[in-house]
């Protein structure tokens, strides 16, 4: 997004006190999810954002991260509060923390009770582009979860203990006889450490290995 050090420092602050003003609502509107609030109760959690920068505007350094904590649940398209503002009249700070606070409150299912998967919230965020969040940093937030998705373990397959190559990666723990873990899951084989499952196994058991580039 190209920000500078201290609107990164504000929102990465802000961030993680984003909800500070939870601790003025009652467990048991907390304990509930944002859909089965009555409109009385929905009334007084949109309280919190306000709330939470009146908590940190005595505090001289945190006035920017209050700024952001205050508008961390305005909406691009202005239908937002508490203020009603709108695109680029939103703090850059709280437009990233609002797609942030959202994508979270999906997968664990503070908004409707249910708890989506990666995939289905990232749908969700999809859609809001340009009307409840900023574009450009959908944008961004989508290529990052897509750049930090681990990548899928191949299949294991099954190989005859003599057939064994250097490089190849046990896919579970190789037990003993006696039932001691002897190498661990992931443990990348080496010619000593073949030469040592040979010796205790029956050369036609087969191990359970995963694909991978053969050692020269």
């Amino acid at each position: 997004m190209q920000l500078d050090e201290s609107e990164q420092q504000n929102a990465f602050v802000a961030a993680l006190i984003h909800d500070i003003a939870h601790i003025t609502l009652p467990d048991g509107l907390l304990n509930k999810s944002v859909t089965s609030l009555s409109h009385e109760e929905l009334e007084k959690y949109r309280t919190h954002s306000s709330f939470g920068e009146q908590l940190l505007l005595s505090i001289d350094d945190a006035h920017g991260v209050a700024t952001l904590v205050r508008g961390h649940h305005e909406r691009f398209d202005g239908a937002g509060y508490p203020d009603g503002l709108k695109g680029e009249n939103i703090p850059v700070g709280a437009r990233i923390i609002a797609v942030a606070d959202c994508y979270d409150d999906l997968t664990i299912g503070h908004l409707n009770g249910k708890s989506l998967t990666p995939a289905e919230a990232r749908t969700i965020i999809s859609h809001g582009r340009g009307t409840q969040f900023d574009p450009e940093v959908v944008d961004a937030f989508l290529q990052i979860l897509l750049q930090a998705t681990p990548a899928v373990d191949p299949a294991p397959f099954y190989i005859r203990c003599s057939d064994l190559k250097p490089g190849m990666v046990l896919a579970q723990d190789f037990m003993s006889g006696e039932g001691l873990v002897l190498l661990t899951a992931g443990r990348v084989l080496t010619e000593e450490l073949i030469h040592r499952i040979q010796l205790r196994v029956h050369l036609g058991r087969k191990l359970p290995v995963r694909a991978m580039t053969v050692a020269a």
